[in-house]
């Protein structure tokens, strides 16, 4: 079981990490329904973007789905209005973590677009814990080895971040948080993998 004590700097993912992104996205999904919009929509126009551009794109996505829409709709507002609900959408167990390590350096960094993702942090209502908040759609690694710390924790839930980190930052114990159990076990990893954060 890897140890955080008071020497330890943690570094945090914000979406499916500590955010339920995924279920934000869905209470979304079932309210832009009525407009014509469905999920096979929403997610085919996502990779649709990402494909085209190299990277995922917001505001195209929002243009994309307006057209689909059978009438006017401000999918940003409805968007913001799901991100912006101090702890509605944080999993129950990621007040309890920071909380318990509130007296370590902790930064929040996440993989996105700077202006939803700094907004959808500030809304969950979690800036009060971070050192800093750090958006990227470089790499983690990257923005890791450009902060001062003797020994870290790497927490995300994505396999790319995790082998990024576990392969290019020193001291560090990277966790793959794998919170729906979509990962198989008993592999020979670089890095570990926790099914929530109370398992640290």
């Amino acid at each position: 079981m890897i140890k955080i004590d008071a020497d330890t700097t943690i570094f945090l993912d914000f979406d499916d990490t500590l955010f339920d992104y995924t279920k934000a996205v869905n209470h979304l999904l079932e309210e832009v329904e009525v407009y014509g919009i469905t999920k096979d929509d929403w997610y085919s126009t996502y990779e649709k973007i990402k494909a085209e551009h190299g990277a995922y794109n917001r505001e195209e996505h929002f243009k994309l789905m307006s057209e689909i829409a059978s009438e006017d709709i401000d999918l940003k507002a409805i968007y913001r209005k799901y991100i912006s609900k101090p702890g509605v959408y944080l999993f129950k167990d990621a007040i309890k973590f920071l909380e318990k390590y509130k007296g370590n350096p902790i930064y929040i960094i996440s993989y996105g677009e700077t202006e939803y993702q700094r907004e959808k942090i500030s809304g969950s209502g979690i800036t009060k814990y971070a050192k800093d908040i750090i958006v990227t759609i470089g790499s983690k690694a990257g923005v890791i080895n450009g902060i001062s710390y003797k020994k870290g924790v790497f927490i995300d839930d994505r396999v790319v971040h995790a082998l990024d980190v576990s392969s290019k930052c020193k001291n560090m114990d990277t966790l793959l948080i794998d919170r729906r159990g979509e990962h198989e076990r008993g592999k020979v990893r670089v890095y570990s993998i926790i099914n929530t954060l109370d398992d640290i």
